[in-house]
């Protein structure tokens, strides 16, 4: 098996990715909560485009809207995990990348 593989293995039967996507899943099936993640990623997208144009009023009005969308999609039960376990898994591959990085790093200055 090719070292990628392993790799990729690995991260996938890491506990938190295991519990990550079958929250996802879950959460997924909601109508609702999906309904609310869409209505928060439009205003996002509205958001950035109120800032390239310079409409600053818009743009902390968006904001708010935003804020208080989010609110309301963290008080779904799993949602807090969810979006923790996002962040923890984040951070778990950014770790990885630097460590190969390091790892390659290393094997050409060596040469």
């Amino acid at each position: 098996m090719k070292i990628e593989n392993k790799i990729i293995e690995k991260i996938k039967n890491e506990p938190k990715i295991k519990r990550y996507k079958e929250l996802e899943d879950i959460l997924n099936q909601n109508q609702e909560v999906s309904h609310k993640i869409e209505e928060l990623k439009n205003i996002q997208k509205q958001m950035i485009n109120a800032k390239n144009l310079g409409k600053i009023e818009i743009q902390t009005k968006l904001e708010n809207d935003y804020q208080n969308k989010l609110e309301e999609i963290e008080n779904y039960p799993l949602m807090t995990e969810y979006m923790d376990l996002q962040e923890e898994i984040n951070v778990f591959l950014q770790n990885i990348k630097e460590i190969i990085e390091s790892g390659i790093d290393s094997d050409l200055n060596a040469k």
